[in-house]
């Protein structure tokens, strides 16, 4: 293999492998025990047994079969000592006895971890304890106890040894030396302060010891009669083990493997095993465990000593290595395994590969197993050792094939010609090769050509294309060709750069949207208008003219009023108002801070929200809504960035109860400032913010003689105010529109008419006036339809849909006005009001039982109450009594009726129905 590296120059590909085994990846170092044994802790051969400690259990292998040993069961093994034809057990509880195939535990041993088992003069010796439990220091076997020796404070005993007929100890608080055979006390002599003492070890003449955490002084030590001295050289850290080999002696230690060099210490090269735990020789190899897997301890080309990780071993930490039977075995946290792993080899399932310079190749090798070092992609330079320059870009998976796996690699090459390309794994300072080659052949492909010629003349088409952009931008002011072009939505998806100038630069997005600003100015139609008071929440008043104004205090205002109270024509006033006072889309934002974008929610009734992103409900209503004056944006993300900076205020009409919910996630997600106008108060919050509520007055009747001398002139207005003030009519007008109606009604150039007595009086007046081909006027298929229009929650009607065509021209006519037209192909009631009034006149006038109306239409429970109110406000002043009791009766069966049975329960008391409820069967059974 040497042979082979030194013949072949190879440069590492820039190619991912350090990927997670895949399911199944077949094992480079095999199990030698499967059924689970892990965290290995020792290993011990005794007779024709293969002893296994474990965190958990000892286990005895024989013949290939595994189990744990009965009797106790003792944890973390850390040393095994045959005595007097048994086997001594060290463990993390204390000392335990194997005897005729049971395992018992020694007296005196209760939580006595212990560390090391020595025999000496006769004496078992117990070296025990740890920072965890009291008991600790040095004890005997007498009798099948375990005995203290003595009361010299040595700490825990790590490790003991035999030196001049007497015996040294390691222990935490140093190294102690018994005298003239005995281990009395008193002649336990303390020889070092170099503690903790965990490892002591002779080499050529010399006593080395080696010392752990716990001290200032860890590191490795040389002991004569004369005391301690520090090796000098390399600082190894905390010594975990000392290992003679041949005529040299290595140190695993903390900081790696060193070598004791003409007396001082020398860390090995190579790779970095982190704190090494054990080390073997075995035949010509010594091997290194470590907590960072297995090791390989060689000599280089210059007869350095190197150290290289074995592929295929497992990973660490290595606990044992240990010769059985003549294999060596590997114990590691992850099991028991077998050595050597079988090597990586690696087949090409193809030898040849052409291709070009932009076009990735893909390589597939079959694999026999996966090391923890995968290998890696090379290629063969030909001997051309000072030119390693080529650089490759590639991705790799692995994925199990049977019993084998397949490396399948992604390789995208910079420059044309031939490349010999193989699998290799590092080994030392070079590579071992573990696949046959593969040649690869690269040319230019027309796509090559496209990407050098686009290198060459790119820069000017990008040129080019800017201006071209800035030109449709430019044009996108005046033209709308121009700005369907510009933004098109495949220029986004495209990556066309020049549109970031659309999506994220408030100039630009403003220069766009003063086109949509001129045709929203041109649309509007200026109205006569009386401004109402309006009463924040802290009891503060303020006109309605002043909201926009009050927007740059607070970016959420709410706005409740009851039916018909002007909610949509303040909203259309402010809006009308911005664009007659601003010619230019700058001038409004100047003056405003934002401009107005006005969305009555019920023109929009198809426009849902996403379930997955319902934040985007509103502004794609106001997208929709833009597409109306004119400029239409097929992108809905490049709206919404301009809709977020380039100055709007949006202002949502008519929002019910399902609408706050989505008017809540856009607050949430969005600073767009937010003026919406609802029947109900919000009961929503936006990043902590509340919104502002300011309310129209309850009634109407403060404003009703300046409306009516708005509508009909101040002396006409006067004179139909003084023939109602003091009419039964006076105190039921509740609304601006029955204003509106009482106007249309009384006309400005005809004298006093003779008015209705009430409300239902008033709207049964303006029915009165439409005609049919100069006959009656069939009411009840309007009502039918009405009824069926606020069932299904519908304001906006084509001809032939819910009214047939024919029925629709008299409800428009300027005599009636319950009617009016909205682009041209949409017909809406000039207010919810005479729909909902409509609607219980239906089921008020129904040819059948209204209950049984109400339970074939059950959709109605689930109207909003705001929708429901109104309806059945309506619908108790035109029922009698005796069926309205009835109905009453009814409505106490189910509370989804609650709000028809209140609107029967306030009619009833004021007109002194016997509001009495008779008990069902079961009721009167549990009274």
């Amino acid at each position: 293999m040497e042979t082979t590296m030194e013949r072949c120059f190879l440069t590492l590909l820039t190619v991912v492998l350090a990927l997670s085994r895949p399911l199944g990846a077949a094992e480079c170092s095999p199990r030698f025990v499967d059924n689970n044994v892990e965290k290995i802790s020792y290993i011990y051969s005794h007779k024709e047994e293969l002893l296994i400690g474990t965190d958990w259990l000892l286990f005895r292998m024989k013949d290939g079969e595994v189990d744990d040993i009965d009797g106790a069961h003792p944890h973390s093994v850390s040393a095994i000592y045959p005595y007097n034809g048994s086997l001594m057990i060290g463990a993390e509880e204390g000392l335990f006895q194997l005897k005729d195939g049971e395992l018992s535990k020694i007296e005196g041993a209760e939580d006595v971890p212990v560390n090391a088992i020595y025999s000496h003069n006769g004496n078992l010796l117990i070296g025990a304890g740890d920072s965890l439990y009291e008991n600790e220091g040095l004890f005997r076997l007498d009798n099948g106890q375990m005995i203290a020796v003595g009361d010299s404070d040595t700490g825990p005993v790590f490790d003991f040894f035999p030196y001049k007929d007497e015996l040294l100890i390691g222990a935490r608080e140093g190294l102690f030396l018994s005298v003239n055979g005995t281990l009395q006390v008193q002649r336990l002599r303390k020889v070092g302060a170099a503690g903790p003492v965990k490892v002591i070890h002779a080499h050529n003449g010399e006593v080395l010891i080696g010392t752990g955490k716990g001290s200032l002084m860890s590191g490795l030590f040389r002991f004569t009669d004369d005391g301690l001295s520090r090796v000098g050289g390399a600082e190894p850290g905390p010594v975990n083990t000392i290992y003679s080999y041949n005529s040299n002696l290595l140190i695993g230690a903390q900081n790696g493997l060193f070598i004791l060099v003409d007396g001082d210490l020398r860390k090995i090269s190579g790779a970095d095993p982190g704190s090494v735990r054990v080390i073997r020789s075995h035949k010509d190899e010594l091997l290194i465990g470590s907590d960072s897997g297995l090791f390989r301890l060689t000599r280089g080309e210059s007869h350095d000593w190197e150290l290289s990780e074995v592929d295929g071993a497992p990973g660490g930490p290595i606990t044992a290595i240990h010769l059985h039977e003549g294999k060596l075995l590997i114990g590691s946290r992850k099991g028991l395994f077998a050595y050597p792993p079988k090597p990586i080899r690696a087949t090409p399932l193809r030898a040849q590969y052409i291709a070009g310079v932009s076009t990735p190749v893909y390589l597939t090798f079959r694999m026999n197993c996966l090391g923890k070092r995968p290998p890696t992609l090379v290629e063969d330079m030909g001997g051309h050792g000072d030119e390693l320059t080529s650089a490759y870009e590639g991705e790799a998976q692995v994925k199990p094939h049977g019993k084998e796996l397949d490396l399948n690699v992604s390789v995208h090459f910079t420059k044309a010609g031939n490349h010999r390309m193989m699998l290799a794994v590092s080994e030392g300072s070079g590579w071992a090769i573990v696949s046959d080659p593969i040649d690869i052949r690269i040319g230019w492909t027309p796509q090559d050509w496209i990407r050098h010629y686009g290198l060459t003349y790119g820069p000017w088409v990008v040129g080019c294309h800017l201006l071209l952009f800035l030109a449709l931008l430019f044009g996108a002011r005046w033209s709308s060709w121009c700005w369907a072009v510009a933004s098109d939505p495949v220029w986004g998806k495209a990556g066309i750069w020049p549109q970031l100038l659309l999506r994220h630069v408030p100039p630009v997005q403003r220069w766009v949207m003063a086109r949509w600003y001129e045709t929203a100015r041109g649309n509007a139609r200026s109205t006569a208008y009386l401004p109402m008071p309006l009463s924040a929440s802290d009891g503060a008043a303020v006109s309605s003219n002043e909201l926009l104004d009050c927007l740059r205090r607070t970016r959420r205002i709410w706005v409740q009023g009851h039916p018909g109270m002007g909610k949509t024509t303040l909203v259309r006033h402010l809006a009308n108002k911005v664009y007659a006072e601003h010619a230019s889309f700058a001038a409004a934002r100047r003056r405003y801070g934002a401009v107005p974008i006005l969305i009555r929610l019920r023109d929009f009734p198809d426009v849902k929200p996403d379930e997955k992103y319902p934040e985007y409900w509103v502004a794609e209503l106001a997208r929709q809504a833009v597409r109306q004056d004119g400029i239409t944006f097929e992108d809905a993300v490049l709206f919404r960035s301009v809709l977020a900076s380039a100055g709007f205020v949006i202002i949502l009409d008519g929002a019910n109860e399902a609408a706050q919910v989505q008017i809540e996630k856009l607050a949430a997600a969005s600073p767009i400032p937010l003026l919406a106008t609802s029947q109900a108060d919000p009961d929503i919050k936006a990043d902590g913010e509340k919104f502002t509520l300011y309310r129209l007055p309850p009634t109407i009747h403060d404003a009703t003689a300046p409306l009516l001398a708005l509508f009909l002139g101040d002396e006409r207005g006067r004179a139909v105010h003084d023939a109602i003030r003091d009419t039964p009519l006076w105190a039921d007008i509740r609304s601006g529109y029955d204003v509106r109606m009482l106007a249309d009604l009384a006309g400005r150039d005809t004298p006093p008419l003779a008015m209705p007595t009430d409300r239902i009086g008033l709207y049964e007046a303006i029915l009165g006036r439409v005609r049919l081909n100069g006959g009656d006027y069939p009411l009840a298929s309007l009502c039918r339809a009405a009824w069926r229009m606020w069932r299904d929650e519908v304001h906006l009607f084509k001809p032939g849909t819910h009214l047939d065509t024919p029925l629709i021209a008299p409800l428009v006519s300027d005599e009636t006005k319950v009617v009016r037209i909205l682009g041209g192909t949409l017909y809406e009631f000039r207010h919810d009001q005479m729909r909902d009034y409509l609607a219980a006149r239906w089921a008020a006038r129904h040819e059948q039982s209204q209950i049984k109306l109400f339970e074939q239409d059950k959709a109605i429970w689930r109207l909003d109450r705001d929708e429901q109110a109104v309806v059945w406000g309506f619908f108790a002043q035109q029922i009698g009594p005796e069926r309205g009791t009835e109905i009453w009766q009814w409505c106490h069966d189910d509370p989804e009726r609650a709000i028809l049975l209140h609107a029967l329960d306030q009619r009833g008391r004021k007109d002194g129905w016997t509001l009495i409820r008779t008990q069902t069967p079961s009721e009167t059974t549990l009274t």
